[in-house]
């Protein structure tokens, strides 16, 4: 709290000159942040209501017209203009004091983003990102909630290339730290994108594989794993699977990632499938299946580690303890000063020692 007497002190203590430039130095940072918040912790708000950017754009320009106060002096013989340029400047320290503070409140809330939720709209109109002296735009879409509604979303300069009007999009919002929903993303909406491809070309591997990431991302695994079928059919190779039963495996879907593995394997020995398999086995209790995927996948690359890792804490999951030793020290050999590995290693050799002496 000492600290901000002091600035006051030396902020008093410079020249009349210094004083100005500091005094509007820190009013056009003040109206830059705002700008920026703005423009970056977008919120979705009504048609036609997307203007506050442009306030500030106004705000920086009066930010010049208010040094007119200044140099009064001059004009001393001018009563009615000194007047008029006192009260400009009080109002607009005023606006610019709350434009400053609701941007704040808008930064405070962009720290937050979770749980994130995902808006299926139209793009009705759309303006150049191209206003004033920031690189932004606005966007209208259509069908907000699934009802006519229209929200204006503020458009980054970088999103203008990916979208164009009549496109269907996805809006990415966060709930933001004070509850405010605001916009992470605008992204084409890829499901109708391949949706469409498909209805032009049902065999178009391009869209099959489409719907499977789409599905996977969104965590639609019921869909990503039919569309996935479809594909594996038509491609012979599968090379969305793995990325599919990866996430179902995030999601702690262990029987059922195993399941899709399975089907993938019959065609496809690869080590990643294998390894993959084995993983989700052993989290799924399944620990001696797990054991035989694994060791397989060991000797089909025996310079990758993973899967020697997890055959590790299967080994020892299930009571075998020299095999888990040989697997970890393999680990070793391949991936040496491994803290977590050298410290099973440790209690395993232990356990072992314990056993021989009864």
């Amino acid at each position: 709290m000492k600290k901000f007497p002091d600035l006051i002190r030396r902020y008093l203590d410079l020249t009349p000159a210094r004083r100005t430039a500091a005094r509007y130095s820190f009013i056009l940072t003040v109206i830059t942040f705002s700008n920026y918040s703005f423009v970056h912790n977008r919120i979705p708000i009504l048609e036609h209501n997307a203007f506050l950017p442009d306030a500030g754009v106004f705000l920086l320009y009066l930010w010049i017209l208010l040094l007119l106060d200044e140099f009064l002096f001059l004009f001393q013989s001018c009563s009615v203009l000194a007047a008029v340029v006192g009260v400009v400047k009080r109002v607009s320290l005023a606006v610019i004091a709350i434009y400053a503070f609701a941007a704040a409140i808008l930064a405070v809330n962009g720290l937050g983003s979770h749980p994130m939720t995902i808006r299926p709209a139209r793009i009705a109109t759309m303006s150049s990102p191209y206003r004033g002296s920031w690189n932004y735009g606005t966007l209208t879409v259509d069908g907000w909630d699934g009802a006519g509604g229209r929200r204006e979303i503020l458009l980054l300069n970088y999103e203008e290339s990916l979208l164009y009007a009549g496109e269907n999009v996805e809006v990415v919002l966060g709930r933001g730290a004070l509850f405010l929903d605001h916009v992470l993303e605008v992204r084409q909406d890829w499901e109708k994108y391949y949706g469409k491809m498909l209805k032009a070309a049902p065999d178009s591997l391009v869209g099959l594989k489409g719907l499977v990431n789409v599905y996977t991302e969104r965590g639609k695994f019921d869909e990503a794993i039919k569309w996935h079928a479809l594909y594996a059919e038509k491609a012979g190779n599968d090379d969305v699977g793995i990325n599919l039963a990866r996430h179902i495996i995030d999601a702690r879907q262990y029987s059922r990632a195993a399941v899709l593995i399975k089907e993938m394997i019959r065609t496809n020995r690869s080590y990643d499938n294998l390894y993959t398999l084995g993983y989700a086995l052993a989290w799924a209790g399944e620990k001696e299946e797990a054991a035989t995927y694994l060791k397989e996948a060991t000797e089909l690359d025996p310079a990758d580690y993973r899967a020697f890792y997890s055959l590790g804490y299967v080994y020892r999951d299930t009571r075998q303890y020299d095999k888990a030793r040989q697997a970890w020290e393999t680990v070793l050999t391949l991936v040496p000063h491994f803290p977590e590995v050298e410290g099973k290693l440790m209690e395993v050799k232990a356990v072992m020692t314990v056993k021989n002496l009864f």
